[in-house]
């Protein structure tokens, strides 16, 4: 089998590189077609046309990425040949860069969200991740030209080429468009109101009568303060409640803190709960804030996760790594503010979803408190 595959290569590269001046058909086609596995991310997009319903491992966008970008490689080297010095310079740089890439990326991956160094330390393999890939597509970009020269500057190829580039761009962008509306959910008036939240949060045995709650919507300054007293009848998109505590029985964080504090979201229907902290550091300037824990993932009973868009109402649902925070700010009469974290949809995620059997007050204390914490 291996024979007849060298043969099959052989006859393919002879044919392209017979002893011609001019350029063969089939030439012009491999060239274009590496140009296009290295130079654009076909995988992703390919992998993108799935219904955003089935889950896809990430690890299949990644491993599907690179692959793609070597077969190009192989396209060069092995059919085209073609070789010289200059190209052999410039696809080795490439690959190197592309290999710092992927190793950039697994470091993203394998990093536990264990404390605010976390946020400084993804950011910058972030950007360096970043960097790896637009210097693999600039070399990769001199290397297509170095094969395409003595085709690419003829009209017809240049027309063919720029037709070929622009039906693959609106290909990919309407496809994004068309996944997004998808994904999204419009907010209608028969929403979850605040007796509806209540309601879970005794059910669950999450209620307190010491609490914060928040309605987050598109009016105004989107985030509301209310009360499960006098607000029973109101409805939001979105709810953000902080009053349970665990008790901190284990000590293996916040050693000295006698509780642990939880912010309850209810979010289209769907509750979600995470570690979280009332600062009140910052009290002698008026500010406040209720903001998300770095020890812990976010809670969530369900592979359907939601996050609300209070910009353009609408609900988005989501992968289980594909939100960040971000704060909104109250305030009051008095200049005081208080600043509360939510959640928003995003290509690059700081927060990940564990899905867990049910979020209830039991589940809770025993995820706070247990010895061995996943991403803690």
């Amino acid at each position: 089998m291996e024979q007849y595959n060298n043969k099959t290569i052989s006859k393919i590269s002879n044919f392209i590189n017979r002893a011609s001046n001019a350029t063969t058909k089939l030439y012009i086609v491999f060239t274009i077609l590496a140009g296009i596995l290295t130079l654009i991310p076909i995988s992703t997009f390919f992998l993108g046309l799935f219904d955003q319903n089935a889950y896809i491992n990430e690890n299949i966008y990644i491993i599907s990425f690179y692959i793609v970008k070597i077969i190009g490689f192989l396209i060069y080297f092995y059919i085209l040949k073609n070789i010289s010095k200059s190209k052999c310079i410039i696809s080795i740089i490439a690959g190197i860069f592309l290999l710092m890439s992927g190793c950039m990326y697994n470091e993203m991956n394998g990093m536990e969200n264990t404390g605010i160094d976390y946020i400084g330390q993804a950011l910058g393999i972030a950007i360096i991740f970043k960097l790896c890939i637009y210097i693999y597509y600039i070399l990769t970009f001199i290397l297509f030209i170095s094969y395409s020269k003595t085709f690419i500057l003829k009209k017809k190829v240049l027309i063919g080429l720029v037709i070929t580039i622009l039906s693959i761009t609106i290909l990919i962008f309407a496809t994004k468009e068309i996944m997004h509306y998808i994904s999204i959910q419009t907010v209608t008036e028969d929403i979850y109101s605040t007796i509806d939240f209540k309601a879970e949060l005794e059910n669950r045995n999450l209620y307190v009568d010491k609490y914060l709650l928040f309605g987050i919507d598109s009016k105004g300054e989107n985030i509301h303060k209310i009360d499960f007293e006098n607000s029973l009848n109101e409805r939001y998109p979105s709810y953000v409640y902080y009053g349970y505590k665990t008790k901190n029985t284990s000590k293996n964080i916040k050693k000295y803190n006698e509780y642990l504090n939880w912010i309850i979201y209810y979010t289209n229907g769907k509750i979600y709960a995470v570690l979280g902290d009332y600062d009140d550091s910052q009290a002698f300037q008026n500010i406040y804030s209720i903001g998300v824990s770095y020890e812990g993932n976010i809670l969530s009973e369900d592979n359907e996760i939601y996050t609300y868009n209070w910009e353009k109402n609408y609900y988005e649902k989501i992968e289980k790594n594909g939100v960040v925070r971000e704060d909104l700010r109250y305030y009051y009469d008095n200049d005081t503010f208080i600043k509360v974290d939510v959640f928003k949809k995003f290509s690059y995620s700081l927060y990940n979803y564990e899905i867990i059997d049910k979020i209830n007050s039991n589940i809770l204390d025993n995820y706070a408190n247990k010895n061995t914490r996943k991403n803690w």
